[in-house]
């Protein structure tokens, strides 16, 4: 009888209400919402979306200050029919870039974020389609810390195992020095 008790309680205290709580594993380009339940928070996620917050506190930053623009046209075969570039300057500090494109039946939009010279953010917006269907829009936004991809979405959705590295070579920072050499092709197509 002591047995089928004691095995009872066990049993009793042993068991979890999984509606109010999971567990939830997660690689480090997850963000978890404010509101989601777990009983373990990966030391990973934690950092990752005081990241993305941070970096998203410096976008608004920017795009609520008043800046400089220099804007450009730009054209390069194969690659954009036609283009225009803006660079909003913070001071002598180039802060946001923004490239727009066209090429057969599509265009795009991308912003580039800078803060003190690194990249952070970009929000890029492809527009297009065969001629006579419907238009195919696509958004994709990229959150980076010290050039490494910190969180990778595709429209709404969170791209998992997603990775990226950038270096001074890359389109981010080639578009900055394009700015002094006016060559916007091969920063941009190249």
């Amino acid at each position: 009888m002591k047995n089928i008790l004691f095995g009872s309680l066990l049993f009793l205290f042993s068991c979890t209400d999984s509606s109010k709580t999971e567990t939830v594993s997660t690689s480090s380009d997850t963000v978890l919402s404010i509101d989601t339940p777990v009983d373990i928070l990966p030391d990973t996620v934690i950092r990752n979306e005081s990241k993305v917050e941070s970096i998203r506190s410096i976008v608004q930053s920017i795009n609520e200050q008043n800046l400089l623009v220099q804007t450009f046209t730009w054209n390069e075969p194969s690659c954009a029919d036609a283009g225009t570039i803006r660079y909003f300057l913070n001071g002598d500090e180039i802060v946001k870039v923004v490239e727009t494109g066209f090429i057969g039946d599509g265009g795009w939009t991308k912003e580039y974020y800078y803060n003190k010279g690194k990249f952070i953010f970009s929000y890029d917006q492809y527009i297009g389609g065969p001629a006579g269907m419907p238009l195919d829009t696509n958004e994709v936004r990229i959150y980076m810390d010290a050039d490494t991809l910190v969180l990778q979405r595709k429209n709404q959705d969170i791209v998992k195992g997603a990775s990226k590295k950038i270096t001074a070579r890359s389109r981010e920072y080639r578009i900055l020095t394009a700015l002094k050499t006016k060559d916007f092709g091969a920063a941009l197509c190249n």
